[in-house]
């Protein structure tokens, strides 16, 4: 009884705990920080360098934080839309079965070369969906890799490596993103501009991601006791790996299982040449669900029963979403986000051209920390980036790489990440455990990048 006790007590706390604290940490720092705002140019929306000025204080306690609750479900519902459509679909699948057919096929013709194919295979896929069609309702796709890891016999904790890794890394230096796209923009770079070195710097840490992933999946493959999760819950579920069915596979499964990635396919071309967006990607998935419930001949009422299972598990991942929101309003509306870039940038100007390159990466990172919206910093640090970067020297695409690394990289540890958060939730895993595994990783990403912007600056990479 007290062993369960001190077990509850040193229970690490879940991850809207983690949330709601934050909210409340700002909101005290709203009271210490001084409210500050700079001048925006009323066409671009984009702030004017040199023109910032404290204003009145505008403190948020955290009842008023509450009550901006509201507010982040009204600014998520796109969000919400989409993430619960897809949930419906990935469910369909799943419960299709049609999911283990092919994995237990794949592992039987691979034999003992299974976890050393097929798992680099779909992160070096999902890396590439995440750079040419990356949006945030692929973090659904931690469901599949809960079902991939069960038949492999490895953890949880796995399942995030596997799909929730290799999709923040192409977001990080993805050469395709919208991201970097609206950066050069930004920038007055050409788009996709700098296509060589981001293609080169995609594929070395897509590598690295994929070394990292296997080599703890082969270090708990060997030995379950190393499992960061404590223990391997699927080890003894009983269900064998591989049956003598998983000899066959129909082409049901495998139609089932190419509608799963049919619609981010559709959805990648379509934004490059029709400049689709959320809608088209929603109603092609939920076109997906319908033809795997044809597929499957089940009736009307099952593919209703089903999808909407699958759309409401996806109610929590929903309210994380939201409440993070909450905390980048709480940043914004206090008017001391204004205060912090201003005394950042004054900071990093006094440095070199490589070393204020650095800088500006690393602060990028730090920032990104507290307010993980990658296009919603743009506005704010890039016209403040730019006129410094161009007085030390630093070129337009080194300070595009800088933003965007630093608005990336830190993706894989912020609690006020909505993804991070939605994935831990989906996967069960919980955040202290998730850093323990996931911070070396992130250290040395760091490390790279922040060598890669100095010698990409020295060089003078333009």
């Amino acid at each position: 009884m007290n062993n369960q006790t001190k077990k509850r007590k040193l229970a690490f706390p879940h991850v809207l705990l983690i949330m709601i604290g934050l909210i409340v940490a700002l909101c005290i720092c709203s009271y210490i920080i001084p409210a500050g705002a700079f001048d925006t140019d009323p066409v671009t929306g984009s702030v004017i360098p040199g023109s910032f000025h404290y204003v009145e204080q505008n403190p948020i306690n955290p009842l008023k934080a509450l009550f901006m609750l509201y507010d982040g479900f009204t600014q998520s519902g796109s969000m919400f839309a989409i993430i619960m459509v897809m949930g419906g679909m990935i469910y369909m699948i799943i419960s299709s079965k049609a999911v283990d057919q092919v994995i237990d096929y794949a592992l039987y013709r691979l034999q003992d070369k299974g976890m050393t194919i097929l798992i680099p295979c779909i992160m070096v896929l999902i890396s590439l969906l995440g750079t040419l069609a990356g949006n945030d309702a692929m973090i659904t796709f931690i469901i599949i890799g809960l079902v991939l890891v069960k038949r492999m016999k490895l953890d949880r904790i796995c399942a995030m490596s596997i799909f929730y890794l290799p999709y923040i890394t192409g977001q990080a230096v993805g050469p395709t993103t919208a991201m970097i796209v609206l950066v050069q923009e930004e920038c007055g770079l050409a788009v996709m501009s700098g296509l060589a070195v981001r293609v080169i710097l995609w594929i070395l840490v897509t590598g690295f991601c994929v070394f990292y992933t296997m080599r703890y999946c082969r270090k708990i493959v060997n030995d379950p006791s190393k499992s960061i999760m404590g223990e391997i819950e699927f080890a003894s579920d009983g269900e064998e790996l591989i049956s003598g069915e998983s000899k066959k596979l129909n082409m049901r499964a495998v139609l089932s299982v190419l509608f799963l990635f049919l619609p981010f396919l559709l959805y990648a071309f379509g934004t490059a040449y029709f400049g689709w967006g959320f809608g088209q990607l929603l109603g092609f998935a939920f076109i997906s669900a319908v033809i795997v419930a044809l597929l499957n001949q089940w009736t009307p009422n099952e593919f209703a029963r089903r999808f909407m299972s699958g759309a409401g598990e996806m109610g929590g991942v929903c309210m994380l979403i939201c409440f993070g929101r909450v905390a980048g309003l709480v940043l914004v509306n206090s008017n001391m986000v204004n205060t912090i870039s201003n005394v950042a940038v004054e900071v990093i100007g006094r440095f070199g051209a490589a070393g204020s390159a650095a800088g500006m990466f690393l602060f990028t990172t730090l920032f990104n920390l507290l307010m993980p919206n990658g296009l919603a910093k743009i506005p704010i640090l890039m016209p403040l980036f730019i006129p410094i970067g161009d007085i030390l020297g630093i070129t337009r695409q080194v300070l595009a790489l800088c933003y965007q690394m630093g608005d990336g990289l830190t993706n894989f540890i912020t609690p006020m990440s909505t993804v991070l958060a939605s994935g831990l939730m989906i996967a069960n895993v919980n955040y202290g455990k998730w850093m323990k595994y996931v911070a070396p990783y992130v250290l040395t990403l760091l490390g790279f990048a922040i060598a890669v912007i100095m010698i990409l600056q020295t060089i003078g990479w333009a």
